[in-house]
């Protein structure tokens, strides 16, 4: 009995490691409303420094059915799986695609999903991601970490870190390129134009409660959706903000700490929002810059998966578990 309390003990211990990689103190301090230095140059990680990538064959994405499948307006590209330990999924179109997750896990698909390729990534664990283009992407999570790449998901660098340490990490990011991006915790928004070498906070406008989705679409430009589902647009570099009703505050959005809901603008006039309530996750058009908006479901029967819209504002990837759906909206 003595032996087998041992073993069980010995077994536990070996856990903390990898617990502390999401729980730990944050590496870099958090930044504030002035310009934040980097400790150091940001540098490429060390391929040595990391699990050397693996190419994982996951199950082969779901065959389309024969017989047509409503979910009118929304059609249905891809049902597979993730081959990580995968907080946030996201496909840039129905081939290219990249899951963050836990302990610094991110991996990368150009086949839609058949084959995940293990990439040179080191951080606490991931629950931010955009990807800008097949090309450049970032992703973001606990202890502020921040991650850029500028090949296609296969290597990571470190950027400087925005945000604190878990519950109120960062998980929200928004980027015109490798250089211009928004990056936003829970209660805390801020702006980088040197490529996140430094970081100045954009006050919130009056009123922000939890922020559920953030979308840059221009310099100057860009939105705040909270979970009040009140969508803030500014217009100025956060000078000044807008509020506008997204029709939902019945029962408000959900919120955690991956994504639970997604915005984009494609336009001044034209955006997108998708977001879940308690019931069914909906999405919302408008088409005169906020101001009116025309809600619709998305008749799946996912309990309350993670969510990332693409830069088109079309392709939608929906996360439970290790199911990965993605739709794209047919205007």
């Amino acid at each position: 009995m003595g032996m087998k309390r041992t073993c069980i003990a010995l077994a536990l211990l070996s856990l903390i490691p990898l617990l502390v990689q999401c729980t730990s103190a944050i590496v870099n301090p958090a930044p504030t409303a002035t310009q934040v230095k980097p400790a150091a140059t940001a540098t490429p990680i060390s391929p040595t420094s990391t699990i050397p990538p693996t190419n994982t064959p996951s199950p082969v994405p779901t065959a389309l059915p024969t017989t047509k499948v409503s979910f009118d307006p929304w059609k249905l590209l891809r049902q597979t799986k993730a081959s990580g330990p995968v907080y946030l999924a996201g496909f840039h179109d129905p081939d290219f695609g990249i899951t963050v997750g836990y302990a610094g896990d991110v991996r990368y698909t150009a086949d839609g999903g058949y084959l995940w390729t293990r990439a040179e990534n080191k951080s606490a664990c991931r629950f931010g991601l955009d990807i800008v283009d097949e090309n450049t992407a970032w992703h973001c999570g606990n202890g502020g970490h921040i991650r850029v790449s500028t090949d296609g998901g296969q290597t990571w660098q470190i950027a400087t870190s925005f945000g604190p340490n878990h519950p109120n990490h960062c998980r929200f990011l928004s980027f015109l390129d490798a250089k211009t991006g928004w990056a936003a915790t829970p209660y805390q928004l801020g702006v980088t134009m040197d490529g996140a070498e430094t970081w100045t906070e954009i006050s919130l406008p009056e009123g922000t409660q939890t922020i559920a989705a953030i979308s840059l679409r221009t310099v100057t430009e860009g939105y705040v959706l909270d979970d009040t589902s009140t969508l803030f647009i500014t217009r100025d570099g956060g000078q000044t903000w807008s509020a506008y009703p997204l029709g939902t505050e019945d029962e408000g959005l959900l919120t955690a700490s991956t994504p639970m809901a997604a915005l984009r603008f494609t336009s001044a006039n034209q955006g997108i929002a998708v977001f879940q309530d308690r019931r069914q996750v909906w999405y919302a058009l408008t088409e005169d810059g906020g101001q009116t908006w025309q809600r619709g479901e998305i008749p799946m029967t996912i309990v309350r998966p993670s969510l990332y819209l693409a830069h088109d504002g079309e392709t939608l990837t929906m996360l439970s578990g290790s199911e990965i759906t993605v739709l794209r909206y047919e205007r």
